[in-house]
Parts: structure tokens; C-alpha cells; sequence
């Protein structure tokens, strides 16, 4: 026969386990709506931070003879004063939807801006199927890995970017017919950080064909991928 101590500790045992099952019930939808929160957010990082390195490019693009190519500061992008008549390449200064403020980490070349990130340290949610200008994006830990650089920005910038470890694979494979040919190979890579930066050097620079070769084909970023992809895994 159960004893009336026995009685309620039964019951108090039930209730703590009731409670434990409605807060665990209470927290999984609030997790899920924080991690679909930081993925809304991880895609508004990706559109504001693309405005801001194609704005940069555009700066780069319209420079004219013996004025500066890169911008001193972001609001140059928003009236470009290098000429008679002010000239926009960035609609409005984005803020960055981590911090919900304009204050993007800078990245600079001689003083000049080539690229933004976040100061986010968060671990990102999306990890794969960036389109083939996210140069490092599957790989990076951090948010703040996450480095918009305009295309033509010096290739030593661009090899800053995180790069997986490089698996044991096949050659790179040959240029398809009728893509732009890259330029010849650097010398042999050497092993670490020395092969690494040869391929993101390699890879910026066929980016930079592919956008100054008319007329514009999707499939030679996507090719040029595949090369830089290949080129990690030798």
C-alpha cells in the first residue's frame, strides 16, 4: 500500500515534469523564431552589403583620370563629388541588419575603401548555395567573415577571405568552349597559406575577366568557381 508521503512525491514529481514539458513546449517555437529572425537578417545582410561593394565598384568604374579610385568614406558613394555635377552610385547609406546601425567594419587599401563587413561575431545560419560572388561564405564561422569587396579591388584584399581545408581531389578542369580564357597560372603553389592565397588571387582575377568581357555571361562566374573550388582541393 503507498503511504501518503509516497503519494506526494509522486505527485510532486508529476508536477515538475508538467512543467518541464510546457517550458520546453514554450521555448522550441521561441528558438525557431529567433533562428528564422537571424536568417531574415542573413539575407538582408547579403542584398545590403552586394548594394554597397557594387556601389564601390561603380565608384571605381566612373574615376576620372588622376582622381581616387576608392571612396575615403561611404558617403562618397552617395554624392560623388569628382565631378561637375554630383553623380550617386548608392541609393541610401543600408544599415547593417546585425546591428541594426551604419556602422560596417571598413575595408581599406591605401587609405581607400574596397569592401565592408559586419562586426557581427554570430556563427551564420546559411552555410551553403551562395551564388559564385560570395567568395568565402560557406566556410566563414563568423558574420563578420562575410566580406563584400568590390570585383576589382586588389587581388591581396580578396585573398583575406576564409577558405576550406583542402581535401585531396582531381585537377581543375579545363576552360568549356567559349569561355573567357584566365590568364596563365602563377607559379606552382606552395603548400598552407602561400596555395591558398594563389587561388583567391587566380580566382579574383578571372571575376575581373568575366566582368569586362562582353557580353555578359552567368556561367563564366559559375565556371570560375569551379576552377577556384578545384584549384583549393589540389
Amino acid at each position: 500500500m503507498v503511504s501518503a508521503a509516497s503519494a506526494r512525491g509522486f505527485a510532486l514529481l508529476a508536477a515538475l515534469l508538467a512543467v518541464a514539458l510546457v517550458s520546453l513546449a514554450t521555448l522550441l517555437p521561441l528558438r525557431d523564431l529567433a533562428q528564422q529572425a537571424q536568417r531574415e537578417r542573413e539575407a538582408e545582410l547579403i542584398f545590403a552589403g552586394r548594394q554597397i561593394r557594387d556601389a564601390i565598384a561603380s565608384y571605381r568604374r566612373a574615376s576620372p583620370a588622376g582622381q581616387p579610385a576608392y571612396p575615403q568614406s561611404l558617403d562618397d558613394l552617395l554624392a560623388d563629388r569628382r565631378f561637375p555635377q554630383i553623380r550617386r552610385h548608392l541609393r541610401r547609406l543600408y544599415p547593417d541588419p546585425m546591428t541594426g546601425a551604419p556602422d560596417w567594419q571598413l575595408i581599406r587599401e591605401q587609405g581607400r575603401i574596397v569592401g565592408v563587413h559586419s562586426s557581427s561575431g554570430r556563427a551564420p545560419i546559411k552555410r551553403r548555395r551562395f551564388d559564385a560572388d560570395l567568395v568565402g561564405f560557406d566556410v566563414a564561422t563568423q558574420l563578420a567573415q562575410w566580406r563584400f569587396v568590390a570585383t576589382d579591388a586588389p587581388a591581396a584584399v580578396v585573398a583575406d577571405a576564409p577558405s576550406p581545408p583542402a581535401p585531396p581531389g582531381g585537377p581543375s578542369p579545363a576552360t568549356p568552349p567559349g569561355a573567357p580564357s584566365p590568364p596563365a597560372a602563377p607559379p606552382g603553389p606552395r603548400p598552407g597559406s602561400d596555395e591558398r592565397r594563389l587561388c583567391l588571387v587566380r580566382f579574383q582575377t578571372e571575376l575581373t575577366v568575366c566582368a569586362n568581357t562582353p557580353p555578359f555571361d552567368p556561367a563564366c562566374r559559375q565556371e570560375a568557381r569551379q576552377r577556384f573550388v578545384a584549384c583549393l582541393q589540389r
